[in-house]
């Protein structure tokens, strides 16, 4: 119960940081920060599961990329909504530096993986 409890806290503190502006000072590095949030939101998925790994985090991946389009589709509603630029509007190159971010991480875990269980058959030889 308190795992869902912290998931959905955490859940709704990233939407709500999704859908405010950012300081102008991060303007020229936000696709960046899309990547980097979304590899570091890919290894949070890998240790919330990390009893269930495999098709746990294949899961949490898919949930991960819905989210981020999701995202990209509030941002660009809520402009309608409200009638003001809250964020900014739907940008395609969000969605691929998410890719990007979770294609990243998705990576070296399974290269990781996949060193361990030669590593593991290795020394039962």
């Amino acid at each position: 119960m308190i795992r869902i409890a912290t998931f959905t806290v955490i859940t709704l503190l990233i939407i709500v940081g999704f859908m405010i502006k950012l300081p102008h000072s991060f303007h020229n590095y936000d696709k960046e920060l899309h990547a980097l949030f979304y590899f570091y939101a890919s290894f949070g998925c890998n240790l919330f599961w990390a009893k269930n790994r495999g098709i746990y985090y294949i899961l949490g991946v898919f949930g991960l990329i819905v989210f981020g389009v999701g995202i990209e589709i509030a941002q660009d509603t809520s402009n309608h909504f409200f009638r003001k630029k809250i964020h900014g509007n739907f940008d395609l190159q969000d969605i691929q530096y998410n890719l990007l971010g979770i294609g990243l991480y998705s990576t070296l875990f399974f290269a990781n993986s996949l060193y361990q269980k030669i590593i593991t058959k290795t020394q039962s030889l």
